[in-house]
């Protein structure tokens, strides 16, 4: 018998959705945080380390029942959603991977805001000193042309 109460006992139910909350979560933080889109994230995710991939291959390793990047990724898609994944295994890996993002509470300053000009490199080499958005005003044309001329 259990001595907790059974509001408070922890059932493989209640730990599998814990751990796809802590998932969301840290999904919503990159969202928050690093300005980052779903597919962004995801793309990471299925993003493979060539290191590992070298050590398999070097180990003569190829285990057919391994969990792959894509299913890493389908995860991250049903969690995303809402959904709890079927692979308990696949869950648990995703919510390590996603624990271990580095440094997943800083928050990024975003670029979005320094306008399309902004001091880039490549925008200071090549200033012409005409605003192409001002002189579309000026000649009341689409800013597109405006640049060409």
């Amino acid at each position: 018998r259990s001595r907790f109460p059974p509001s408070r006992r922890r059932t493989p139910a209640s730990r599998t959705w814990r751990t796809s909350e802590r998932s969301k979560g840290v999904l919503e933080l990159l969202q928050k945080n690093r300005d980052m889109t779903f597919g962004e994230v995801k793309l990471t995710i299925m993003i493979e380390d060539p290191r590992d991939v070298e050590r398999k291959r070097l180990l003569g390793i190829e285990d057919p029942d391994e969990l792959t990047r894509d299913d890493l990724a389908d995860a991250l898609v049903e969690v995303n959603e809402g959904r709890i994944p079927e692979n308990r295994d696949t869950l648990r890996l995703l919510a390590k991977e996603m624990a271990e993002w580095p440094d997943v509470d800083v928050k990024i300053e975003s670029q979005k805001g320094k306008g399309f000009f902004g001091r880039s490199v490549y925008a200071k080499a090549t200033d012409t000193g005409i605003d192409p958005v001002a002189a579309a005003k000026r000649l009341n044309i689409d800013w597109d042309s405006a640049a060409d001329i």
